[in-house]
């Protein structure tokens, strides 16, 4: 329970520190730029939200490194069964011709 809080944790930093920064920079752009602290901190908060869900979406990108070893394990897993099977496979089509061999091969006595 505790990693799915962290996990969301994680990803609720992104957007937050976004509209934490962007707020105050964009009305200091307002103020300074634009003579419109309301339009300056609109378009930071904007930018801060953009920037944040940037951040965020590069994170679960990446993934953690114990997610990345879950992964390998189980396409080593899927090889392994995949390799079983074409082997099983191979072995009931050699049973299969020998089968048919034997079937198609004529009796002395006959």
């Amino acid at each position: 329970m505790a990693d799915s809080d962290d996990a969301t944790d994680k990803r609720s930093n992104g957007i937050a520190l976004g509209l934490a920064l962007g707020l105050p920079l964009g009305a200091l752009f307002g103020l300074l730029i634009l003579d419109s602290i309301a339009i300056g901190a609109s378009l930071g908060l904007l930018a801060g939200i953009v920037i944040g869900v940037i951040v965020e979406a590069r994170g679960r990108a990446r993934g953690s490194d114990e997610e990345r070893a879950g992964i390998r394990q189980r396409v080593t897993a899927l090889r392994r069964r995949a390799r079983s099977w074409r082997m099983r496979a191979t072995t009931v089509e050699t049973t299969m011709r020998t089968t048919a061999t034997i079937a198609a091969t004529p009796v002395a006595g006959e």
